[in-house]
């Protein structure tokens, strides 16, 4: 995995990161904590997540019904990047638990992808996560590979965390 110390926001983004975070700025998108989501806030994620899964070809979905269940506790955030017109671009769901951070789900659209956003949201959500209180940041056990998944490893490492190796099964 790769685990980026939040706590102080002294970043080591690499210069890809932060041309990327800069040109989703310079398109006016915004960064959107969504204290309480809706059902309707839930939906637009799902929405964004599908677009992704069809992107990857991933083979697991996932229902508003299903995220409502892990917002019953106020350790889950969701978070979205929105353009000028408010439209979300991308979103991002976290646990927070004793300082730890911990990535859940990403869901973004070809347009984030397309505009920096999906770094841009990245970057806040470890500042936002800061300011409640986390010191780590943990993407969740992305790791090298040798197939089209090694690129989410590689856009993670534009991060600057520290590359952490897990042994064996949780």
């Amino acid at each position: 995995s790769i685990i980026v110390d939040i706590a102080e926001k002294k970043y080591s983004f690499s210069r890809n990161w932060r041309r990327q975070v800069q040109k989703s700025k310079d398109a006016g998108n915004e960064f959107v904590v969504v204290p309480t989501p809706s059902m309707e806030d839930l939906k637009k994620f799902v929405t964004l997540f599908n677009a992704l899964k069809n992107r990857k070809s991933l083979q697991f979905s996932l229902s508003k019904e299903e995220l409502a269940e892990l917002f019953k506790s106020d350790k889950y955030k969701l978070f979205f990047i929105k353009d000028s017109q408010g439209r979300e671009l991308c979103g991002r769901i976290e646990f927070l638990h004793n300082g730890l951070v911990y990535d859940v789900y990403a869901a973004n659209s070809d347009e984030a992808l397309a505009c920096g956003a999906v770094y841009h949201i990245q970057e806040e959500i470890f500042n936002s996560c800061s300011d409640m209180g986390g010191l780590y940041f943990d993407y969740g056990r992305v790791s090298p590979s040798a197939d089209y998944m090694d690129n989410i490893y590689i856009s993670k490492s534009y991060s600057g965390g520290r590359v952490v190796q897990y042994n064996g099964q949780w």
